[in-house]
């Protein structure tokens, strides 16, 4: 078996049904959840496999299901981890995340030698900047009144929806120069506007930053510079 069974999820609804002895109707695959009916092609597959392994009860089929699933996951797996090993000579069954991986990947096929701070102040200088990503809970329902759409309400006032993501922040990052090395504090005085990007000196600057009142109201939400206290 090289692929994926199909499973009757929504017809299993007690245990009794594992004792049945016959593969249930093509209506019995129907999948609620993603609102789709079995095709032809899957639902063959599944009475090949109760031929083909002489299945007894839909208990049995269930447990085939369910090993099938495994050991083809499994061998997806195994395969990744030879992958791994053969590019970046690191075993993926040893790190916690994807991004845990890259990152150990990074650091290897790079050669790059992070510097630990030994520096306290730095430290926590560092520390206090660092933030994660922003986050917020959307309605759970909105309406609009669009002009473009069929329902437009000429006596009511436009009104349109709009949601912003930005994707892949942290792949976006990785790539930058980024600091890596001999660290040290300055107060020289230097045109940080005209630092390229890819310069081998960067900075990371502490400031007095003025927020004027009039935009405290409107910034309520999402801060600029927000820092932790």
């Amino acid at each position: 078996m090289a692929r994926k069974g199909c499973y009757p999820y929504d017809y299993f609804d007690s245990f009794a049904k594992f004792n049945g002895n016959v593969l249930p109707p093509k209506s019995a695959f129907f999948n609620s959840l993603s609102n789709e009916k079995v095709s032809d092609e899957d639902y063959e597959f599944a009475q090949r496999t109760w031929d083909i392994f002489n299945l007894r009860t839909l208990g049995d089929f269930h447990d085939l299901y369910v090993a099938s699933d495994v050991l083809l996951l499994a061998d997806v797996f195994e395969n990744f981890r030879t992958l791994s090993l053969n590019y970046y000579k690191i075993d993926p069954s040893h790190v916690y995340t994807a991004s845990g991986l890259a990152w150990q990947a990074c650091l290897r096929m790079t050669g790059v030698k992070l510097e630990l701070l030994s520096d306290i102040d730095m430290h926590l200088f560092i520390e206090k900047v660092i933030r994660a990503g922003v986050a917020r809970i959307s309605h759970r329902f909105a309406s609009a009144n669009n002009p473009h759409l069929s329902n437009y309400d000429l006596s009511s006032p436009n009104s349109y929806i709009m949601y912003w993501d930005a994707n892949n922040l942290y792949g976006w990052a990785m790539p930058q120069h980024l600091p890596t090395h001999d660290f040290s504090w300055t107060e020289e005085n230097v045109d940080y506007l005209n630092i390229p990007d890819d310069s081998d000196m960067g900075y990371i600057l502490e400031v007095d930053l003025e927020y004027p009142p009039e935009l405290h109201h409107r910034h309520n939400c999402y801060p600029l510079a927000p820092e932790k206290s």
